[in-house]
């Protein structure tokens, strides 16, 4: 597949060979999707192509944010592989626990992408870009049609992990402003004290001059 990061999917046609008209009411909340059943399948499928979808994330996240810090996303760049293996463990599990264990994995990525003085956009172009190779690589990696319902999974195990790196970035950063504002405040609190007791012993020696 071209390396070319435009719209994210490159959908192949056996892609839609399962996908059928449903009713509204059949469609899960988006917070059950990964728990509705397990799905080993496409679990094996992430976990084989797992190599090739983290070579090619580096690659592409390398072209597009050329000034990120070499070894800070070398950091990163090893994190990945778990961000993985959370993701395989969350999609064939029948209970909640390895989602919540992806959701903290994911937290931990924000908070690293703020430390190394990222922006949001450049860390939601990581994940744009990670969505993009992982749709591509299990579709090559996968044994038989993938359905539907699994490519939803897939999906929302891709949301999930940028929702809660997005929500960790932004808490912190918001601690970065209310530590700034507050430092600002008191600067300026601390500075109008001085200058009151200067402009009082200004007018206290033109009260003593005029006498």
């Amino acid at each position: 597949p071209s390396d070319s990061l435009s719209y994210p999917f490159s959908f192949s046609k056996r892609r839609f060979a399962a996908i059928g008209p449903c009713a509204m009411e059949e469609i899960p909340p988006v917070s059950d999707v990964l728990m509705l059943e397990p799905m080993p399948k496409l679990a094996a499928a992430l976990r084989t192509g797992k190599d090739r979808i983290v070579a090619r994330w580096d690659h592409l996240v390398r072209h597009y944010l050329p000034d990120a810090d070499a070894l800070t996303s070398k950091d990163v760049r090893n994190s990945i592989p778990g961000i993985l293996e959370q993701m395989a463990k969350a999609l064939e599990a029948d209970n909640p626990q390895p989602t919540e264990q992806l959701i903290r994995v994911t937290q931990d990525h924000g908070a690293v992408r703020f430390h190394e003085s990222y922006n949001l956009e450049e860390l939601m172009v990581e994940y744009r870009i990670l969505r993009r190779v992982l749709v591509e690589e299990v579709d090559a990696c996968f044994s038989g049609v993938v359905s539907a319902r699994e490519w939803m999974a897939l999906d929302v195990a891709v949301d999930i992990a940028m929702q809660q790196a997005v929500l960790s970035f932004m808490k912190h950063q918001r601690i970065q402003l209310q530590s700034a504002a507050d430092s600002e405040a008191k600067f300026i609190s601390f500075l109008s004290h001085d200058l009151r007791n200067g402009l009082n012993n200004i007018l206290l020696s033109m009260l003593w001059v005029e006498r």
